[in-house]
């Protein structure tokens, strides 16, 4: 019995031992993990080595972007534009010259680390330019930019330049930053960061056209009755300048030829057809992988634009001599004006149009045509490597009235008539081609009725598209998101949601910590 016994102790004794053993053990690892822990963060604070945990990694650039910056040909600057005073709500009047100023600054932090991760690479610059202060305004006449370009820059908005040697390009700040307005209106805060894929686009953009010995130049077409783009559309025309996109005047009649460092070819509300020759200079421009647009506005001349009509026909388009108007009252911008009318912005679904329209479709913008013939598109020429897509189309209450033209008998059209297309043709080297049944809204003499906004930004981002700008990375947009909980103002839900909070704060952990006792004391018995 006595030798029972003591078997027993000294089982009982070893397992104890292993018990104390194990758990001296564990208190030893979870000591030496926060031991470890304290170094390891005073370092990674010294060396400013940041963890970004956030679930759409807030304060990351996407691999798109850091690709894009590791694979540079040219020494990239990238110039963060702006006066104390806009901005002096976010920063409580503090200095603002460098770009650690901003680090700490509420609302600011993704900017801040977008931008220094940018100019953590070889081949990109980050530079501050406050123009409240002498090295500032300093700084922004060492650029030496075109004169409307540097104006711009200068006005009451903050702006980004991305710049390489002679080539630059602006990039509005306002569509860099997702805000939000409280209730009363009172007071706004910054939401989120859309900056990445602009600046990103941007430095693609730039470091190709850099590489170029001369920079692409889109050609406003002349000698058919066009308006003149220093008096009738000089505002349109300097918003593409300030793009970084070159714009000049083309004859053909008098050049013989598209110059070698033509892009783009823009059409404007021609009241004359083009010649034979010009058709075939332009589609050999075209069979190269050149753009054009055209701006087709109602002519009530009777004559065909034959020509014409022959470049887009092989882009399956083919446009009617009518002009839209809308019988609905509901829809028109002016009651006294039924050729004034609101329509459809459709989503362009081809992957290397889908820039065209994708930001207004996000603005929730309204359309708004001025003036217009339709189109529309055929099976003739269609193949598997053309692309065919409409860009705008009426309401079904507007109809297409005969309007010049030669068709001794024409109808009227009615119902969904498409206002603009675009189309994409890999067999002649990726040509495209937009075409616009309105015209007013490059016209200077239209520019401050509000509604051509929506038609000027559609213009100005198809220059961007027909210059291969590659504008639309998919880089997302970077939204603060804060674990939050909603608790209701409704009375009746009051009692609801103070119970869910005492579940979660207590009843949940006071039920972990009785399990973690029932097994600590359960182990322990054995």
């Amino acid at each position: 019995m006595k030798k029972e016994k003591k078997d027993f102790d000294k089982n009982y004794n070893v397992i104890r031992f292993k018990k104390l053993q194990s758990t001296g053990m564990a208190l030893i690892i979870s000591l030496l993990v926060l031991i470890a822990a304290i170094p390891f963060n005073l370092i990674a604070s010294r060396l400013k080595v940041d963890f970004d945990m956030t679930p759409n990694s807030l304060y990351s650039l996407t691999e798109t972007s850091v690709n894009i910056a590791k694979s540079l040909n040219n020494t990239i600057d990238i110039y963060f534009i702006f006066n104390s005073n806009q901005i002096k709500e976010l920063t409580k009047g503090r200095p603002l010259n460098t770009l650690d100023d901003f680090s700490d600054i509420s609302g600011l932090e993704p900017m801040y680390y977008s931008l220094a991760q940018y100019n953590s690479f070889e081949k990109v610059n980050v530079n501050i330019v406050n123009l409240s202060t002498e090295e500032g305004i300093r700084t922004m006449s060492d650029l030496q930019l075109e004169e409307s370009l540097s104006n711009s820059l200068r006005g009451d908005k903050v702006n980004f330049l991305v710049k390489s040697g002679s080539v630059a390009k602006k990039i509005d700040g306002a569509t860099m930053f997702i805000s939000e307005a409280s209730e009363e209106l009172q007071t706004v805060t910054i939401s989120g960061f859309a900056g990445e894929n602009a600046l990103t686009s941007a430095i693609k953009h730039i470091d190709k056209l850099a590489m170029t010995d001369k920079q692409p130049v889109n050609y406003f077409l002349t000698g058919h009755g066009e308006k003149s783009i220093t008096e009738n559309y000089s505002y349109v025309v300097e918003r593409i300048k300030q793009e970084g996109y070159k714009i000049a005047e083309l004859n053909l009649a008098e050049t013989g030829e598209v110059p070698d460092d033509a892009q783009l070819i823009i059409v404007a509300a021609p009241t004359k057809d083009i010649s034979k020759n010009e058709k075939d200079m332009i589609n050999q421009f075209l069979d190269n992988g050149g753009s054009i647009t055209f701006m087709m506005p109602p002519n009530d001349e009777k004559m065909e634009y034959t020509n014409i009509g022959d470049v887009m026909s092989k882009y399956s388009i083919v446009m009617n001599y009518d002009r839209v108007k809308e019988t609905d009252e509901n829809y028109l911008a002016d009651r006294d004006n039924p050729y004034l009318f609101e329509a459809d912005m459709l989503g362009a679904t081809s992957e290397s149009a889908v820039y065209l329209t994708s930001q207004i479709l996000q603005m929730n913008a309204i359309t708004y045509i001025s003036n217009s013939r339709s189109f529309y598109s055929t099976s003739d020429n269609l193949h598997a490597d053309l692309t065919v897509e409409p860009l705008i189309q009426a309401y079904d209450t507007a109809v297409g009235e005969p309007y010049g033209g030669i068709n001794p008998d024409p109808d009227t059209t009615e119902g969904g008539m498409y206002l603009s297309y675009y189309a994409v043709d890999k067999l002649r080297n990726n040509s495209k081609i937009l075409v616009l049944g309105d015209a007013d809204f490059i016209d200077n003499e239209y520019l401050t009725v509000p509604y051509n906004a929506t038609m000027q930004h559609l213009f100005l981002n198809s220059i961007s598209w027909a210059n291969d700008a590659d504008l639309d990375l998919g880089i997302p947009v970077k939204v603060n998101t804060k674990d939050h909980i909603v608790i209701s103002k409704d009375s009746a839900t009051v009692e609801e949601s103070a119970k869910n909070l005492l579940i979660l704060f207590y009843a949940i952990p006071i039920v972990v910590a009785g399990i973690g006792v029932l097994v600590w004391s359960r182990r322990r018995i054995s």
